[in-house]
């Protein structure tokens, strides 16, 4: 399966490579949501996990045009400041929130369930 990575913040996403070091995952990054909407011109990730705060354009700016092109796919949002209630409706059923500092086993776990689906 493969995952696009999307952070701002450089030991952020070398943080989530570590933890998902030993996984059989694919795992592509991107700084930036407008980077990540370049990356998935070319490539083709199963999973989003973004970070919610980023300049310009925030996670759920990405995630609505992402989905917008790509229905299904599945998109987890990871914010230490934005809570379920602030998710636009249109966007709560899509979205998985998880918030920082994340649970790495929860996290595993959802994307597991994720990788299953696709199985």
């Amino acid at each position: 399966m493969k995952i696009l990575l999307v952070d701002d913040e450089p030991h952020i996403l070398n943080a989530l490579k570590r933890i998902f070091r030993g996984q059989s995952w694919e795992i592509v990054t991107a700084g930036s949501a407008d980077e990540a909407l370049l990356v998935l011109q070319n490539q083709k990730p199963e999973l989003i996990i973004t970070d919610y705060k980023m300049p310009g354009k925030d996670g759920l700016a990405l995630a609505r045009e992402t989905l917008q092109v790509h229905p299904n796919l599945k998109i987890f949002l990871l914010s230490g400041t934005l809570c379920a209630d602030e998710i636009p409706a249109e966007l709560r059923l899509k979205l998985k929130l998880f918030s920082k500092p994340w649970n790495t086993e929860q996290l595993i776990a959802a994307i597991q369930e994720v990788e299953k689906a696709h199985s």
